[in-house]
């Protein structure tokens, strides 16, 4: 067992410091228990329970199809994966946002449409997190035509 103690002032939690711990030993798994010792030596522990740490943000790709005309509907279909588009492995993804770049109103899904009021070029934007808090945001650049 190994002993880790914080530097004075940190005001760590002991989920942190065991992930510190785990990081540094460049574990990403585990079932630690934390004992704790105040300066009367009287003692407190918690249960061994599993650790998973998740460092590793989502991927994400997105697909625009329809008319890229105004007021006519464009379709976003968004993969996410936590850990990677082939072999999801981590947390799980929590958020999935859309973004049109138009001012409008940001949407949560993997899918959604939406209509242009104006010709222009955009930037539609989508971001995901997971549940460990890892985010990632990809965009593409559109042009919406006027007729």
């Amino acid at each position: 067992m190994r002993e880790l103690l914080p530097e004075a002032g940190e005001g760590l939690t002991a989920e942190a410091l065991v992930a510190r711990l785990a990081l540094e030993n460049g574990r990403r798994e585990g079932r630690p228990r934390v004992v704790a010792t105040d300066r009367r030596g009287q003692t407190a522990s918690t249960a061994t329970r599993p650790l998973r740490i998740d460092s590793v943000a989502p991927e994400v790709a997105f697909k625009v199809s329809g008319s890229r005309k105004r007021l006519k509907a464009i379709k976003v279909a968004v993969r996410a994966a936590d850990g990677s588009l082939e072999a999801p492995s981590g947390s799980g993804i929590k958020t999935v946002r859309i973004d049109w770049g138009d001012k409008t109103r940001v949407v949560s899904g993997r899918m959604a449409s939406h209509r242009y009021a104006k010709g222009g070029k955009y930037t539609i934007r989508v971001s995901a997190t997971d549940a460990a808090g890892n985010a990632v945001a990809v965009t593409d650049r559109i042009t919406v035509k006027k007729k």
